[in-house]
């Protein structure tokens, strides 16, 4: 479930951005006189950070979830429940901690 929470809007805003960004193709590929298919590659590592980042609150969480142990046979937070206790602990940075490796993945896989 949380997985689905991460992926599927990972996947959305990344062809969304892409889409967006395509239109500057052949502006890029003239004006610094890139091959057409590395413009390409470029605007889709770009698409690829901006929706890792966007993402990286949801994949913090669902980290969090996976990872979590639960003390006297409690029952695993929901990720509402787990959101909330990072941002109360860590603050809004703690929702975006490892973002940079999160980019760096994906990156290279757009």
């Amino acid at each position: 479930k949380t997985m689905l929470m991460r992926d599927i809007p990972m996947s959305a805003l990344q062809l969304a951005f892409f889409e967006s960004l395509k239109p500057w193709a052949p502006m890029l590929t003239e004006q610094y006189g890139m091959p057409h298919v590395c413009t390409m590659m470029f605007l889709g590592a770009v698409a690829g950070a901006a929706a890792s980042i966007l993402t990286a609150p949801c994949d913090t969480v669902n980290c969090r979830i996976m990872t979590y142990k639960k003390a006297g046979g409690g029952s695993m937070p929901s990720a509402w429940m787990m959101a909330q206790e990072i941002y109360d602990t860590e603050g809004i940075t703690g929702l975006f901690r490892g973002c940079m490796w999160r980019i760096l993945y994906f990156v290279p896989e757009c």
